[in-house]
């Protein structure tokens, strides 16, 4: 049984494979990253099988310049129907510039959250540096008040006692 491959230009710029070398057996199984191969050679063997009659992957491309191609590929089989042959038909999405920027968003997104965590981090020591003084500011006026002082001095010392109880509160809440 002959097999016939149609491919166009931008299947073969996807896949870094010319039309030519496309009818290679094996030719994208040796462009696709090796996981990937594995995972679409059982997709296709149950395609074969007749278990399925289409499947949809992510997979990459290795070009030989070191570039990695990231696609979707759709293949399902359609009956000829002058023939009467079961053909496959596939499909490339590539979905490259999208993986790019799905990466680019999650080193943002840890970014932010390493950001968060700092500042979560700094608030919680300096809630502790500052309240161990502000207590002794407080504990040293409740001494103060406990003493003599004149009207003018007591007025004072309790706005500083009020003044330290009111930060006190901002940095335990």
């Amino acid at each position: 049984q002959e097999e016939t491959h149609i491919i166009n230009s931008a299947h073969a710029r996807i896949t870094g494979v010319s039309a030519e070398k496309g009818r290679e057996a094996g030719a994208y199984a040796r462009v696709t990253h090796p996981e990937d191969n594995v995972r679409q050679q059982a997709l296709t063997e149950q395609l074969q099988r007749g278990e399925i009659d289409q499947f949809s992957l992510e997979k990459r491309y290795l070009h030989p310049d070191g570039r990695v191609v990231w696609v979707i590929i759709n293949v399902r089989t359609a009956l000829d129907t002058v023939s009467g042959e079961l053909q496959q038909v596939a499909s490339l999405v590539d979905i490259t510039e999208l993986k790019r920027q799905a990466a680019e968003l999650g080193m943002a997104k840890d970014a932010a959250e390493a950001a968060n965590l700092a500042k979560s981090q700094f608030l919680a020591m300096m809630s502790h540096e500052i309240r161990t003084p502000m207590n002794g500011v407080i504990g040293m006026t409740s001494l103060l008040l406990d003493s003599r002082l004149a009207a003018e001095q007591r007025d004072y010392v309790e706005t500083i006692r009020h003044s330290g109880d009111a930060l006190l509160t901002i940095i335990n809440d």
